[in-house]
């Protein structure tokens, strides 16, 4: 299973993460499922406006590094300029798991070293698979969840988006 984190904080926040997902869809990914959107306190650097953030299952068919690639591409093509690390984005999508690989190259790290420990993304991916067990651990992300402060993250109503269950 390969599971995918967009997130935004800039702009029509809703639209951005619609079509991103949209181009995605147009680009030999095929999204199956997807959480419900979250608004999320900002992480790293907390001087910055909320974020929007989901989860989202996904087939693919290629590599990991050419999923990375159209990942990227879509994040230029919506017009994201990385400002500062950690800082605000029209877009951010990450590869969270990829069919379970380890992997780690100089542009790519599987699974996504950091996600277990961020509740912007365990509490979008508990929404949508809460008995995932993330790759390395021993614990569902619900479980993981529960011993993370969670800080004001609520679900976003939105008549522009549904979820996909």
């Amino acid at each position: 299973m390969i599971f995918l984190g967009l997130g935004s904080n800039m702009g029509d926040k809703v639209r951005n993460i619609i079509a991103a997902m949209d181009h995605l869809s147009s680009a030999e990914v095929l999204i199956r499922r997807r959480s419900r959107l979250f608004e999320t306190p900002p992480w790293g650097v907390e001087t910055q406006d909320e974020f929007l953030n989901i989860v989202c299952e996904v087939s693919f068919d290629g590599s990991p590094e050419r999923l990375l690639q159209i990942l990227l591409d879509t994040e230029q093509l919506m017009g994201r300029y990385r400002y500062y690390k950690w800082g605000p984005r029209l877009i951010d999508i990450d590869i969270l798991e990829f069919n379970r690989e380890i992997h780690s190259t100089e542009s790519l790290t599987l699974p996504h070293p950091f996600y277990p420990q961020r509740p912007f993304v365990l509490v979008p991916f508990a929404d949508l698979e809460p008995g995932w067990v993330p790759t390395g651990f021993d614990q569902t992300v619900s479980q993981i969840l529960e011993t993370l402060p969670l800080a004001d993250i609520q679900p976003f109503e939105h008549k522009d988006y549904i979820p996909v269950f």
